[in-house]
């Protein structure tokens, strides 16, 4: 129930921000730009560069703009035990909402990334297995963008690949490749 409590806190901290009206922009192309981008950084094939490619023309086509924070993890949020803080907007911009979750949704997989040195020895996995089941239980506007899921498996595909660009981790490049089993 607190945890229920504390996404329903942290989406009514996003909404304001997501009905924003912003400048829209090509974002298919903006999410084509970094595929390209870790193509060569990250030795991808050209067989999974390529479907890569072609999975973005499919789920990237109709977005819903708004303006997000664009660094949304626990980390960038003060819990006074009263009050909820959304803090360090550097990354904010204007994007379809649905990425505004990336992290949260990657988190299932590697939850450590984005802890604080003060919390990744306690962060514990499970804690984030349902976290974006809860986020889209409770913000039922994310529910009708097309292909969400399909989506936020895909943000999860280039974070990992922005991780393995920076790691070498070769479970990163597995994982993509599980990622895009469950998308195709």
């Amino acid at each position: 129930n607190e945890r229920k409590e504390m996404v329903i806190r942290i989406i009514n901290i996003l909404k304001p921000l997501h009905l924003k009206k912003v400048k829209e922009f090509d974002f298919l192309n903006y999410i084509k730009k970094k595929i390209i981008d870790l193509k060569d950084k990250c030795n991808l094939n050209e067989d999974l560069f390529n479907l890569l490619i072609k999975l973005s023309n499919k789920y990237f086509q109709d977005n819903k703009f708004g303006l997000i924070h664009g660094d949304l993890h626990f980390d960038n949020f003060i819990y006074d035990g009263i009050n909820l803080y959304l803090i360090d907007f550097e990354y904010n911009m204007p994007a379809p909402i649905d990425y505004e979750f990336r992290i949260f949704n990657t988190c299932k997989l590697l939850p450590y990334l984005w802890a604080s040195s003060k919390t990744d020895m306690i962060t514990i996995e499970d804690d984030y297995q349902y976290l974006m089941d809860m986020i889209l239980d409770n913000y039922p506007e994310l529910k009708n963008i097309k292909y969400l899921k399909e989506r936020l498996e895909f943000y999860s595909i280039i974070e990992l690949l922005n991780n393995y660009k920076n790691t070498k981790n070769e479970d990163r490049l597995a994982e993509v490749r599980e990622l895009i089993k469950k998308i195709k």
